[in-house]
């Protein structure tokens, strides 16, 4: 954005950004415009669940010419937690002055009734931007309760963070990459390939391939996780990868075991496809024997439920498992909003 002759050569915006919000962009854009330098001053708890460098990294990521700090959690929230409102501004006019490469600011933007105060301790001018949020009519506490519902208040940038991601796995010819496939279109969003099928081509796998498909699978996650409306589907994971590995080679990369301990950070909910549906033999499978899809369906489970990661089993005809998905998800993100 243009910054046409700006009324200020330095401003301040202080906010918790949590979550950053379209009305917090509003206020940040309407600074810049303002100022030829702009801090950002980002405050937090600790028992606030976006760590506040996620926070900065969203606001750096929109507005690279933006200068975003991030503030000590150790500051006092609010002028009760100190001996004196005196004490609790004084060690905020300090803190921003920090933030501001050691001197107050020409100007603190904001849209709360602590800016006047705040500003008259820092020695600027205060400009107040939308305190009825009549411009951008959202509140960061709306977010927080249901970010899918606020979805349009969100910056491509921050929706990711909020995206979820949901992993179909289960043995060979479950219908793990059909269902991805139908479940994208059904909630008009995108789905993750699994990257082996691609790399192999019509060649089975080998021991060095393992960790090879695990870092190509994961390399592509955020990627697409981008390019998703709310729901990410994906289908297998490094916990497939790993139950593979050992079936056939009886060994386990280090890298595989990592991603497979590490999966809670990726994945939000699995929908385990169940052998209730016939064998289909193509070149890459090989696992058709009643006695293989049994054995792979516990090794799978098994280590699902050693992770405590949270998992609906689909089964019945394909029609039935496919309701069953769509309920699961409706009734998991979409209904309650987590």
């Amino acid at each position: 954005m243009a910054k046409v002759d700006p009324r200020f050569e330095r401003g301040l915006v202080l906010g918790k950004f949590y979550p950053l919000s379209k009305g917090h962009q509003y206020l940040i854009e309407t600074a810049r415009r303002q100022c030829r330098v702009l801090y950002v001053a980002i405050g937090s708890r600790a028992d606030e669940t976006i760590p506040p460098q996620i926070r900065a990294s969203w606001i750096r990521e929109i507005y690279p010419d933006v200068k975003a700090v991030v503030q000590p959690n150790t500051l006092p929230y609010v002028p009760e937690e100190c001996a004196s409102p005196r004490e609790f501004y004084a060690i905020w006019t300090k803190a921003l002055q920090e933030v501001c490469d050691g001197r107050s600011p020409d100007a603190l933007f904001s849209s709360e009734d602590y800016g006047p105060i705040t500003a008259e301790y820092l020695g600027c001018e205060h400009v107040m931007v939308d305190r009825q949020r009549a411009a951008v009519p959202i509140s960061a506490t709306k977010v927080r309760a249901n970010p899918f519902a606020c979805w349009e208040f969100l910056d491509p940038v921050v929706r990711r963070y909020f995206t979820k991601t949901v992993c179909v796995i289960g043995p060979e010819s479950t219908g793990k990459s059909t269902l991805c496939e139908k479940l994208a279109r059904h909630f008009n969003t995108t789905w993750q390939p699994e990257w082996a099928r691609e790399y192999l081509g019509e060649r089975h796998c080998e021991f060095p391939d393992m960790e090879i498909i695990a870092r190509g699978h994961f390399g592509e996650h955020e990627k697409y996780k981008a390019a998703a409306d709310k729901i990410l589907f994906m289908d297998t994971d490094a916990i497939t990868t790993m139950v593979y590995s050992q079936h056939y080679y009886n060994r386990v990369p280090e890298y595989v075991r990592l991603m497979a301990d590490r999966i809670q950070e990726f994945v939000d909910l699995y929908l385990f496809t169940d052998i209730d549906v016939p064998w289909v033999p193509d070149t890459s499978r090989d696992l058709g024997e009643p006695c293989l899809r049994e054995k792979l369906k516990a090794d799978l489970l098994r280590e699902l439920e050693r992770r405590g990661l949270p998992y609906v089993m689909i089964r019945g005809n394909w029609e039935e498992r496919f309701a069953r998905a769509v309920s699961a998800i409706e009734n998991r993100f979409l209904k309650s909003g987590d």
